[in-house]
């Protein structure tokens, strides 16, 4: 992994939500000014420019419900969670 990708994992998963980055005063624009963003083109995704922005993969879909490409694994039901025996009260 680059130093650059370990760097904004390693930030955005802080520990300490006051270090972690967009968290701090600088909000947002911390994030945006990150390194791993160098060359982004901020102002074409605000201005919804698909041709200001290079989409490495652009994948097919026929409506918004189309789950064709997602691991049908991933998007399968989920099992339902199991009944908890801790009881709470006296709290």
């Amino acid at each position: 992994m680059s130093k650059s990708n370990r760097s904004i994992i390693d930030k955005l998963c802080d520990l300490n939500p006051q270090k972690r980055l967009g968290a701090n005063r600088q909000g947002f624009d911390g994030i945006k000014k990150h390194q791993w963003f160098s060359g982004f083109n901020w102002k074409a995704i605000a201005e919804h420019d698909e041709n200001g922005v290079d989409i490495p993969i652009k994948p097919k879909v026929k409506s918004s419900t189309d789950f064709s490409n997602f691991d049908q694994d991933c998007i399968s039901e989920e099992t339902p969670a199991e009944k908890c025996s801790w009881n709470a009260e006296g709290f």
